[in-house]
């Protein structure tokens, strides 16, 4: 067992036998002690409906260059160390043995006494390329190696882990001008980013920080921490396998860990990020689906304004007791006010009729219903609470175009609208309200 599977198994057991604490967040900024925040515990993950999934895979799909060598291109997407050897990693376990010295494309050749199993494999990968995409060696795993090694094989797992979002993202791709390249370029990035976690020093840094922050918004801490772990065991599973059914139950029972929805929100964060930059990928995040719930997720479970933690984030350690983020200097100061507002509410009034004749926003419900009843003889309802004032503002945009101020026709009291019109971020702000409502299941009566 190489120091890497060493140090990921040992992680594994710590995570394992600590799983049932509540996962505390350190923000360090370099400016005085770090702030450390416990994150609530139980939140359900940013749901993001299928139309819009497949949409953001189409729009952000298409600027990307497919990688030529995936797994080689994907290493150099995250920065990750490469292996002090050329695949001395996989030497012993899968008889693998160097013959040349170059770190991005080793010659390699199969100890005689197991060959038959790897042309087995390899018999078997391709058959099961040929049913899902139609074509041979769909995840590019042996452009540059005659057999699967340990890299492809986990590559192989999470293809198959991707059974529950695989029919959107052939839709998705299948509008682009190579999809099966642009599937594996996608499919190799995910699995590198989560090889950086296998490290003896687990951490992400650049882009894949800025990947670890975005999965926390969408999915939460403590899902993101399951998602690290299952991957710990796909890891050891797969080391062992010399099957494709082995590696396809280890592939499997990681689908069943991410389920649906991490499926798409890890998918569709690594498509944003293949060949993008940390800054650039921060820059796109704010306009994907669910961008309005994961920001409020992100306040409540890292104790950060979403935009600030994507952009200024620099490092990202994950331990059995939670995460700890270095920043940028400042950036901690931006959160602790981010967070210290988070006590707006919108609420509406119902009129008799069952229209909603009027909505706002307030950080005392109970005083504004008293002033509404005493001024204007109506009652008013909580729609949202613990919102920051710009969320809060674009929940009421949204509700605003939902039911129309009065004087352009429609039922609301309302004089003026929350946002003007002419901001330059208006359609994101109204998105994000937009989003906001649809997560309370919001429907216009």
């Amino acid at each position: 067992m190489t120091l890497r599977h060493a140090m990921a198994a040992v992680l594994a057991l710590l995570m394992a036998a600590c799983s049932p604490q509540p996962k505390v967040v350190r923000l360090i900024s370099g400016q005085g002690a770090p702030v450390v925040h416990v994150a609530r515990a139980g939140v359900e993950p940013v749901q993001v409906d299928d139309d819009s999934f497949e949409q953001a895979l189409v729009e952000h799909g298409r600027s990307i260059q497919p990688f030529s060598v995936p797994l080689m291109e994907a290493r150099r997407l995250w920065r990750g160390p490469p292996p002090a050897e050329p695949y001395a990693h996989v030497r012993g376990r899968l008889g693998l043995v160097s013959v040349g010295s170059a770190p991005e494309a080793p010659r390699v050749h199969l100890l005689p006494e197991l060959a038959p199993a790897a042309a087995e494999l390899k018999r078997c990968y391709l058959q099961w390329c040929g049913r899902t995409w139609g074509e041979g060696d769909c995840l590019r795993l042996l452009v540059d190696k005659p057999e699967l090694d340990n890299d492809g094989k986990y590559t192989l797992a999470m293809a198959i882990a991707q059974r529950h979002v695989l029919g959107e993202m052939k839709d998705a791709f299948g509008e682009m001008v190579n999809p099966v390249a642009v599937y594996a370029s996608i499919t190799s990035a995910m699995t590198v980013y989560l090889l950086l976690w296998t490290l003896p020093e687990p951490v992400s840094k650049g882009l894949a920080a800025t990947m670890t922050v975005a999965l926390m918004a969408y999915l939460g801490v403590d899902t993101v921490w399951r998602l690290i772990d299952g991957w710990l065991v796909v890891v050891r599973e797969v080391d062992r396998a010399t099957t494709f059914e082995e590696i396809e139950v280890a592939g499997t029972k990681y689908g069943k860990t991410m389920g649906r929805t991490a499926a798409k929100a890890f998918v569709m964060l690594a498509t944003v990020a293949v060949g993008n930059t940390a800054a650039g990928m921060a820059s796109r995040l704010p306009t994907l689906p669910g961008a309005g719930p994961a920001a409020v997720l992100a306040e409540t479970q890292l104790n950060l304004r979403y935009a600030a933690a994507a952009s200024q984030v620099e490092a990202v350690t994950v331990s059995a007791e939670g995460a700890t983020l270095t920043l940028a200097p400042g950036a901690v100061a931006m959160a602790a006010r981010g967070a210290g507002s988070r006590n707006n509410s919108v609420y509406r009034s119902v009129s008799p009729q069952g229209q909603v004749q009027y909505v706002g926003i307030t950080n005392n419900v109970a005083r504004r219903a008293v002033e509404h009843l005493r001024q204007n003889g109506f009652d008013i309802d909580k729609l949202l609470g613990n919102l920051s004032r710009e969320d809060a503002r674009a929940v009421e945009q949204a509700l605003i175009e939902i039911h129309g101020l009065g004087k352009n026709g429609g039922t609301l009291l309302n004089r003026i609208n929350s946002i003007a019109r002419t901001r330059p971020d208006f359609a994101a702000l109204l998105r994000r309200g937009q989003e906001l409502l649809n997560s309370i299941g919001y429907r216009v009566e």
